[in-house]
């Protein structure tokens, strides 16, 4: 078992970097095409950032153990909020921008009661797979149109890059090849960890890839958070899940359906009420305060206690 977690670690590690390598070397290349900055951090850097999810989400679908990409959308959106706000929000209170409430965290809601919905559905076929993938080209679009209607876009999320073309070409080939292995490692480790302990591959998504692939981004949001830019840590959390909920099921499932084998109803409902609960926190002043952050936390421990229990 021991062995098992290694390689799920190593694997995540491996995706991490992998990912990191790529989103510089595609963004750098990208701008050396003349795209413009604001573009290319709201197109390559947002879905470089997503792409170890998005590996796992299709090797999984590929290796028939889907429920473990749909194990590990539903853990990773339940901990992104719980445990990563609340984290965050209990160093210091997190502001919100407004147009994300009229905006982001509608379509986040729109997502989670999505999921939701396909799993009394049961399985995510190609045609939800098509409809998903369209949603995430829509929200980019209009995300691009938000930006380059503000009078200060933000391009702060564009990594250093070489200026040599052979050298971003290398960091994109070594991006995608540490991507590959580290989705083998993980898939393998996963699969072998929860033939080891008589669960569904869904239950080591929910938990362990979601908590262990989550842990780069608590990094950067208690970052943000110290240095009091809350807002930087509640756009990251909304636009991972937004991306996790359309991007990585929708992708993934035009390799092959998504069946919700092994995600009980009781992770689901984690999940939507994780989501439904952020509404009238960020509606208090636009902001997270500590106490909310708190209840927060608490919720995060409940749901794994309750996963690894009852699910």
């Amino acid at each position: 078992m021991g062995a098992d977690i290694l390689f799920i670690l190593f694997g995540i590690v491996l995706l991490v970097v992998g990912a990191e390598l790529l989103v510089r070397g595609a963004a750098g290349l990208a701008l050396k095409l003349g795209i413009p900055s604001l573009i290319v951090g709201l197109t390559v850097v947002a879905l470089g950032t997503s792409a170890p999810e998005l590996v796992i989400g299709i090797k999984s679908v590929q290796s028939d153990h889907g429920s473990l990409a749909i194990g590990a959308v539903v853990g990773s959106n339940t901990c992104n909020i719980l445990f990563i706000l609340g984290v965050a929000g209990l160093i210091a209170p997190l502001a919100i921008r407004e147009s994300s409430m009229w905006i982001d965290v509608p379509v986040l809601s729109i997502g989670a009661i999505m999921i939701a919905y396909l799993a009394g559905v049961g399985v995510i076929n190609h045609t939800w797979a098509v409809l998903l993938t369209i949603g995430i080209c829509l929200y980019i679009l209009v995300s691009i149109i938000r930006a380059v209607s503000s009078p200060a876009p933000q391009s702060d999320d564009i990594p250093n890059a070489p200026d040599k073309l052979w050298m971003l070409g290398l960091l994109i080939v070594a991006g995608l090849a540490l991507l590959k292995f580290g989705g083998d490692f993980l898939l393998e480790g996963a699969i072998s960890s929860a033939s080891n302990l008589g669960v569904n591959e869904a239950i080591i998504g929910l938990t362990i890839v979601a908590v262990g692939s989550s842990l780069p981004e608590l990094a950067t949001a208690v970052s943000a958070s110290l240095k009091g830019q809350g807002d930087l840590v509640i756009g990251n959390v909304l636009g991972s899940n937004i991306f996790n909920s359309f991007a990585i099921l929708g992708i993934s499932g035009l390799f092959g359906n998504i069946p919700y084998e092994g995600v009980s109803n009781l992770a689901i409902g984690f999940m939507l009420a994780a989501t439904l609960i952020l509404v009238p926190f960020m509606w208090t002043k636009f902001r997270l305060d500590r106490w909310e952050a708190f209840v927060m936390l608490v919720m995060f421990v409940s749901y794994l206690v309750a996963v690894v229990t009852f699910a």
